[in-house]
């Protein structure tokens, strides 16, 4: 079995060189020199070097705040000072973790919209909602929650546990520090979902199949959430717009982001670009959608 999955076919026929950039994770993990070695079948003799050989598609992420602590700089991950989240009940948005798996896109808010679909995420959408227009529809609310990783407290379930896929990597030295309690601002997904799939929501509510919102993000990563648990206005999802009162930062999904307080972090997709209902869960656990546009130089 290959390790890249289905994720490979989107190579097919092509170069992966740019998938490698993007994905950059892939240049950290040992596993994967250890696998890619398993499948090797030979050498090319006349082998020219990568079609993306100096290129840097990180070089136009933002500056980073010594406010955190780095774990791994392309994509760039970070843990909160472990005395930051002692020191006030809410922890200052440039002391939050970051867990990146991709470039980090430059956007603007100004007419910046999500696109609405049904069925398969490849369709056409049926609708695009700006921002201000969910804003003026559906009015704003603040709720605090807590942002955590799923691989918090690494270091100490490498000691308990033994080896897992973070060994060999930066990642053993995780504590505590991928966390961070926040206020978010933003519009309730769920009154969202309500205007646009009446039927849908209509034929879950009668127990026909359990239905699933997959959340795009302009980075190209995605995932999915159960939509009985968004629909609960009690769960507090939220496409989030600000921080503790301040925009939305580059490196937690400006302009705007799902929140889902009590679900892990790597469900909490930034920089939403498009959403769709689907029948099941997303196949892969972590998904990243890579890009195979050329760059244009």
């Amino acid at each position: 079995e290959h390790p890249g999955g289905n994720f490979i076919l989107q190579a097919a026929g092509g170069a992966v060189d740019r998938l490698w950039a993007h994905w950059y994770w892939h240049h950290a993990s040992p596993q994967v020199p250890k696998y890619l070695e398993e499948l090797r079948i030979g050498r090319l003799s006349d082998y020219q070097g990568d079609e993306v050989e100096g290129l840097d598609l990180y070089e136009n992420d933002p500056a980073r705040p010594s406010s955190q602590r780095p774990l791994v700089d392309r994509p760039w991950c970070s843990q909160t000072v472990l005395s930051t989240l002692n020191d006030s009940y809410l922890t200052p948005a440039n002391s939050v973790y970051c867990r990146s798996h991709c470039p980090i896109p430059d956007l603007s808010r100004e007419d910046y919209s999500i696109d609405f679909c049904r069925g398969n995420a490849d369709e056409e959408p049926f609708c695009h909602k700006t921002i201000e227009e969910m804003e003026q529809q559906y009015g704003q609310v603040a709720v605090t929650s807590v942002l955590q990783c799923g691989g918090n407290r690494a270091a100490e379930n490498l000691l308990h546990n033994g080896p897992s896929g973070f060994t060999g990597t930066n990642f053993t030295r995780i504590d505590g520090g991928m966390m961070g309690n926040v206020l978010w601002g933003g519009v309730r997904i769920s009154q969202v979902l309500q205007a646009l799939y009446p039927d849908e929501l209509e034929a879950a509510s009668r127990g026909e199949g359990d239905l699933y919102v997959e959340f795009h993000g302009a980075d190209s990563y995605y995932a999915s959430v159960p939509l009985s648990h968004v629909m609960k206005k009690e769960n507090d999802v939220l496409l989030a717009t600000t921080m503790n009162g301040q925009p939305m930062p580059k490196d937690h999904g400006y302009p705007i982001r799902v929140t889902l307080p009590g679900i892990v972090g790597a469900r909490n997709v930034k920089s939403v670009s498009y959403t769709h209902l689907r029948a099941h869960e997303t196949p892969e656990h972590l998904v990243c959608r890579l890009l195979l546009e050329k760059k244009k130089t």
